[in-house]
């Protein structure tokens, strides 16, 4: 009866192991996604601020010559 009871329990942690490594992989390809995007969005600011800038230093020395 013991035994079975182990089995049991063995069968029952093996279970929620599983559920926990399939939950884990979720969470890892969910902050992969989040990162990225968020590196995505970086990546997009600093180039519209490079333009910005490239704009501005253009118009500056258009005034500074007039």
């Amino acid at each position: 009866e013991r035994i079975r009871q182990l089995e049991e329990e063995k069968a029952l942690l093996e279970a929620a192991i599983s559920d926990m490594k399939v939950k884990a992989d979720q969470n890892e390809r969910r902050n992969a996604e989040l990162r990225e995007s968020e590196e995505k969005k970086h990546a997009e600011e600093i180039a519209f601020l490079k333009k910005t800038n490239s704009q501005l230093k253009s118009q500056l020395e258009n005034i500074i010559k007039k």
